[in-house]
Formats: C-alpha cells, structure tokens, sequence
C-alpha cells in the first residue's frame, strides 16, 4: 500500500472535489444524491475554506489526490463534530479509508481542541464504509434518521491524555 498524504484543501482544488462531489457512486452514497452544478459548487467551496468551523483535508499519494475527508463543527454544540469522507474510484475498497480517516481526525483534534466527538453517518447497506469507519476507532452507535433517510451513526471520542507524574 502506497504512502498517502493529508493537507489542507485550497482554492487548486475545487475542480478535483466537484468531479469528486459528482461521482456516481459517491452520490449514489451520499444524503444529498442530486448532481451539483460547477456555479453551486464554486459558492460553497469558497464558503467552506472560508468557514473557520470546518475543515477539508485533501489526501495525495505522491502529489495526486485521491480524496477528501471534511468536518463540520456543530453550531448548536461546538464539542462535536461531523466528518465525511470520499475517494476516488480506484483506490475504494483497499483499505485507504481507515488510514485516511485515523490521520484526519487527528489533525483536526489538533486543530479544533475545543472539539470532543466526531460524528460520522454511514448509508444502511455501505458495508465498505461502514468497516472503515470502525477500523479508524469510531463506535457504532446505532441508525438516525437525517434528511429522510435511515443511516447508520458512529461516534469517535478524542482520545484522552494520560499524564505521568
């Protein structure tokens, strides 16, 4: 398995996360599965590098994109988080997504130490994602209903640190 890479999103690359954002499959998986036009795309991207509650971070091997993975601080409790994570088709199902989601909520606990719980909710029937969600650490919590749709909500805590005296 390649060595992969974690950044933080800029302006470069919005045409690689709406091609992303548009994927079939990333749609197909998606709580909104509406294709999304490059003008609405171009408006909420630049919000979101704007957004001093959110994160995206861009995953590279060797330079090249392979995905993303963004967080959303909760505005009505901002010890919580939700992330969400895609990546192209070629490199789904082996095994990038744990490692991807691991270092990302890394730092984004370095970034955001007010933060205690990240929020991830999972399509019922993506296994795939599913798996990876809890080989990163996050913990099944049971199925929510958001936006009309039955998910699956899995929680990660920070992890704590231990002081020696």
């Amino acid at each position: 398995m390649k060595e992969v890479s974690l950044r933080r999103a800029e302006r470069v690359d919005s045409e690689f996360l709406f091609a992303l954002r548009n994927d079939a499959e990333v749609r197909r998986l998606s709580l909104n599965q509406a294709p999304l036009d490059s003008e609405t795309h171009r408006g909420w991207f630049a919000k979101k590098l704007a957004d001093h509650n959110s994160a995206i971070f861009i995953a590279e091997i060797e330079g090249a994109p392979i995905g993303q993975v963004r967080f959303d601080v909760r505005e009505e409790n901002p010890r919580e988080a939700e992330v969400s994570i895609a990546l192209v088709a070629e490199f789904r199902g082996k095994g990038y997504g744990n490692r991807i989601l691991k270092s990302a909520a890394e730092r984004f606990f370095a970034l955001f130490p007010d933060a205690a719980t990240l929020y991830a909710y999972i399509n019922l029937g993506n296994e795939a994602s599913l798996r990876s969600f809890q080989k990163a650490g996050y913990t099944l919590l049971g199925e929510s209903t958001r936006g009309g749709q039955t998910r699956h909500e899995m929680a990660l805590a920070r992890p704590s640190v231990t002081q020696t005296l």
